[in-house]
């Protein structure tokens, strides 16, 4: 005797039941370990964030001091009044003696025209004497009465690096500037670890980066600069003249902590690769308008909630 059709399709509707029950406690599962890995891979990142941006923040601290130090020393005195060669070498001298010392990779003097008068590198083919920066940020601060930071590669050594300056204030007048350099490449090697998932960038007040943990970013843009932008980076000539790409990327998702959820070209030495998933943490580095991000593949949190 046949059975009924309606006895046949229970047991195939209950197995199809109970196969999408479990379809739907592995994705909930599966959404629930992901939701939690991500949110202990955000702590994280805002926990290294904040690491490396006290890490910058005391490699620049450390010569804050130093142009400040040489605009009050006496040594530098008759090298802002009428001087002749030996008041030069005599200064010469006492710069590179101060900078062997102190580390920083030049400190110098300039008169109010942005001329170097003397330099802690005065022995260099690079040498600053007599090179004039006036064109610069940290000169023009410094000679109007306030404390100049900046960060752009060098007219005279190609070099890019970070520079403090100071008024140098005789008998209550501004009568120059004192000024450091600060190589901060030993930051960027420090972050470097091959096959690493992470990547570090700091961008100036523009959205520049100028450091990276991987070469290939540096001096790369995540958005086009505005006129005004582009026109004080001529000026300044603080990138003296390269190109400033933008970065492939794309947005998927933006927290409200200002994190952000990415998709990013694997770059690896220049070469284009293949795109991978993100999440990006930024903080403030105070002063200097800049802004430090911490990036973390998502691979890992996708693998974890397999």
């Amino acid at each position: 005797m046949a059975l009924p059709s309606s006895t046949v399709k229970q047991p195939a509707a209950a197995a199809l039941l109970a196969a999408a029950s479990l379809l739907a406690v592995a994705l909930l599962a599966y959404w629930y370990v992901k939701g939690r890995q991500l949110d202990q891979l955000h702590r994280a990142l805002a926990s290294r964030a904040e690491l490396y941006a006290a890490t910058i923040g005391g490699a620049l601290d450390k010569y804050e001091f130093l142009p400040l130090a040489i605009a009050q020393s006496e040594e530098i005195s008759t090298l802002l009044e009428p001087h002749d060669a030996a008041t030069v070498a005599h200064a010469n001298a006492f710069l590179e003696d101060i900078n062997q010392r102190a580390g920083a990779f030049a400190v110098y003097v300039l008169d109010l025209s942005g001329t170097t008068l003397a330099s802690s590198n005065w022995r260099d083919e690079t040498s600053y004497v007599g090179q004039n920066y006036g064109f610069r940020p940290y000169f023009t601060q410094a000679a109007a009465g306030g404390i100049g930071r900046f960060y752009g590669i060098g007219a005279s050594t190609f070099e890019a690096g970070y520079f403090i300056s100071q008024p140098i204030r005789r008998g209550g007048r501004i009568v120059g500037v004192a000024a450091t350099k600060v190589n901060l490449d030993w930051i960027e090697h420090s972050w470097r670890t091959p096959g690493a998932a992470e990547q570090i960038w700091v961008r100036d007040a523009n959205g520049v980066i100028i450091l990276s943990s991987l070469p290939a970013v540096k001096f790369n843009l995540l958005a086009p600069l505005s006129p005004q932008a582009t026109k004080s980076i001529a000026e300044q000539r603080q990138f003296l003249g390269r190109a400033l790409p933008i970065l492939p990327h794309k947005v998927l998702q933006q927290f409200a902590d200002g994190a952000a959820h990415l998709s990013l070209e694997r770059a690896r030495d220049g070469a284009p690769g293949a795109s991978a998933e993100y999440l990006a943490l930024s903080r403030h580095l105070a002063p200097l308008e800049w802004q430090i991000t911490v990036l973390a593949e998502l691979d890992q949190v996708r693998a974890a909630a397999r």
